[in-house]
């Protein structure tokens, strides 16, 4: 054989051999059947109201219960779009689109008519364009969706939700069922505006109960299908924003806050989505699932990446505890008028900081450092006035918030805020700032407050409140200066120990650890503490 038949032959063998490489990629992918997908927006859903709500069906695909199979993925760490304030209309589209508001052009309630949709397209549009045989659905109520890209030549469906419930669960039970529906549910947006967002009010819980009753009515008639076991369905769930009070659109984590929840086949497992996806990567992670194109589009596709929770003993990587009982636990304290410890603690005993004006009371911790990963974690009791933003903890110079470190501070007001609250600062590399916030103060009252970083920036900022219920609030940022600061972490004041105003209050059971506590590790030492179970006993034990 010359030279030149080899090199035929050996070419034509990989060219065999790469066909039937793709054959078996081909017969993989389908073998978990033809694509469908359901994507569901909850109008004003936080994502600590669906732990406090009665939410079966949405617990079941977050656990991977739904269907034989099917495995789920859930974080409710995920943010609203960020070049918008977080309200309906911006995050709406962004949700149809797959990009965000810079590009769409609706940055206000209002302005849907007035989006780019033809330079940015439904992900509805797109699909018919990539598969002409799919057909797709668009479901909502809110009347300013109707205006979504009005020119596009895809169905709708425009009902009151329990109208469109009804209908889905007919329509999604047939065999000649759209490939891809889209569903926007209003109902717990109406009830946080009329009732409150934060606090949960029960009518806002309420609200959301009801709307797991229908989508769980939908997701029987999915399952129930003829061919359902030749389908390869993928289930994405998110909401367009929070809210605080009964407003949203403002700033400081309590309505940019979001959950997201994947069921589907193609998840390597169940467990929790790492990071801080948006709700704008929904559309692209639907488009992919799909087989189309998502270049061009700002959110990216989730779900590859999935991390399992580890039961990882509370006392693992805790390398310091304050409960201020015996004067060996007690730090140095100083100021003016140096805090002190009183029997009548949250557990037993507690330390007082007594504050005034030109009166500082406070403690440094000088050989500590809090660098990602860690938590803090305490019990505090704050009155109803302050001189002024005073620091529960700081490790920076408070007199400019986009310092190195952070600052918890015990009476700021924010945005939309009647009265002064708890915050969390922190600034950022390009001497930027993060402001998350606020949590409303109960005078007098003890309540949990942690936070949370991870090494790669995702921020848990936490709140266990008089009601029962633990607040929380996300954000994340590779740029955070946490960490950097070469001021000592210091309670009762900032890292210089010469902020104007000075703290009032009480502190008890201060916890430190060298890792990041996931949101359900501070769930377990919030509801124990409510017991009367102090960080002591909790991390004594194998759990």
């Amino acid at each position: 054989m010359n030279l030149e038949a080899k090199i035929k032959g050996e070419i034509m063998t990989m060219k065999r051999f790469l066909l039937v490489l793709l054959c078996v990629a081909a017969s993989c992918a389908w073998a978990k059947g033809t694509p469908k997908g359901l994507l569901i927006m909850i109008d004003g859903v936080r994502s600590d109201a669906l732990f406090h709500a009665a939410t079966p069906n949405l617990d079941g695909l977050i656990a991977g219960r739904w269907a034989p199979a099917y495995h789920g993925a859930y974080t409710g760490a995920a943010g609203a779009i960020p070049d918008a304030d977080p309200n309906s209309a911006p995050n709406h589209v962004s949700i149809l689109t797959g990009v965000t508001a810079a590009r769409h052009g609706v940055t206000y309630n209002g302005k849907t008519r007035d989006g780019a949709y033809d330079k940015v397209p439904t992900i509805l549009s797109r699909l018919s364009r990539h598969r002409p045989e799919l057909s797709t659905l668009f479901a909502f109520e809110w009347g300013e969706d109707a205006d979504i890209a009005l020119l596009e030549d895809f169905p709708r469906m425009q009902n009151p939700d329990t109208v469109n419930a009804e209908k889905l669960s007919r329509l999604l039970g047939e065999a000649n069922a759209p490939d891809l529906v889209v569903w926007y549910i209003d109902m717990p947006d109406v009830a946080g505006h009329i009732r409150n967002f934060y606090p949960h009010s029960q009518s806002y819980l309420n609200a959301i109960h009801l709307t797991d009753q229908w989508i769980g009515k939908v997701l029987a008639a999915i399952r129930n299908r003829k061919n359902f076991v030749d389908e390869d369905w993928l289930i994405a769930i998110t909401a367009d924003h929070g809210g605080y009070h009964g407003s949203h659109g403002l700033k400081g984590g309590h309505c940019s806050t979001i959950p997201i929840i994947l069921a589907s086949k193609n998840l390597p497992m169940t467990g929790t989505l790492p990071g801080r996806p948006g709700n704008v990567d929904l559309p692209v992670t639907m488009l992919a699932h799909f087989g189309a194109s998502t270049d061009d589009l700002d959110g990216k596709k989730i779900g590859d990446d999935v991390e399992k929770a580890e039961q990882v003993p509370l006392r693992n990587g805790l390398v310091a505890r304050l409960d201020f009982d015996s004067p060996a636990d007690r730090p140095v304290l100083s100021g003016d008028k140096p805090p002190e410890a009183l029997a009548c603690g949250c557990f037993v005993t507690s330390l007082s900081f007594r504050g005034q004006e030109n009166v500082s009371s406070y403690f440094e911790w000088k050989d500590m450092r809090l660098k990602p990963p860690f938590t803090l974690t305490m019990w505090i009791n704050l009155p109803a006035e302050q001189t002024g933003d005073s620091l529960i903890v700081s490790d920076k110079d408070w007199s400019d918030g986009a310092n190195k470190g952070f600052a918890i501070t015990a009476f700021r007001k924010g945005d939309g805020a009647q009265v002064p609250g708890i915050f969390l600062n922190y600034g950022l590399k390009n001497r930027g700032r993060v402001d998350l916030g606020q949590f409303d103060i109960a005078p007098g009252q003890w309540s949990f407050l942690a936070l949370s970083v991870t090494a790669d920036g995702l921020v848990h900022f936490v709140n266990g409140g008089i009601d029962g219920r633990m607040y929380v609030l996300a954000d994340s940022s590779p740029e955070a200066e946490f960490g950097t600061s070469d001021l000592p972490l210091v309670f009762g004041q900032d890292g210089t120990c010469r902020y104007l105003h000075n703290f009032s209050g009480i502190l008890d059971d201060i916890g430190i650890w060298d890792r990041a506590l996931s949101v359900n590790d501070l769930r377990v030492i919030f509801e124990a503490g409510r017991q009367g179970i102090c960080l002591a006993e909790i991390s004594s034990s194998p759990r």
